[in-house]
């Protein structure tokens, strides 16, 4: 496989679609084009890292945090059922450890799943768990685990974290 760099590259989730300014992604070696644009992997059998679907992945769910986090706080607006699944996935937990971070039996996680209400009190705290996670990748685990090693800081992700997370109301003087 070749290594190769996209510059513009979209790429989506259900908490949203980013253009990144540059995206690293692998191609058969057979592969004679010259590729620089995400348009022309079209027909092409392309592949991603883990570690670059990762940093991906943690970049939009930055900015779904971002975006959203005052609206949840406020009862504005809920999670639904796919933004649940991608943010369980930034956590990298399966259901059953997601309701443990969570405080809850697995079958409410299945019937948050399955489109049953949510309480702006579960957003709340699944947005908590979110940040955590994006500020300290690991801390999901970290939770988990009793404790058993502090993750690293990401500081910039903090720093944008908590710029979200005590953001002033708009309407507030």
């Amino acid at each position: 496989m070749k290594k190769l760099t996209i510059r513009n590259y979209t790429y989506e989730n259900a908490l949203g679609a980013f253009i990144f300014e540059s995206v690293t992604v692998f191609v058969p070696n057979e592969c004679k084009a010259k590729i620089t644009k995400q348009s022309q992997l079209e027909d092409i059998n392309y592949g991603l890292s883990a570690d670059e679907i990762i940093r991906l992945e943690m970049s939009i769910g930055l900015r779904f945090f971002e975006e959203n986090f005052r609206d949840i706080f406020e009862g504005v607006r809920l999670i639904n059922a796919n933004e649940l699944r991608a943010i369980q996935e930034i956590l990298f937990v399966n259901r059953t450890d997601f309701a443990k971070l969570l405080g809850l039996h697995k079958a409410s996680i299945t019937n948050l799943y399955k489109g049953s209400n949510m309480s702006s009190t579960i957003a709340n705290l699944i947005m908590e768990r979110l940040g955590n996670e994006l500020s300290r990748p690991g801390a999901s685990k970290f939770m988990l685990d009793g404790g058993a090693a502090m993750p690293s800081m990401d500081e910039d992700a903090t720093e944008r974290v908590n710029a979200a997370r005590f953001r002033r109301n708009k309407t507030a003087s």
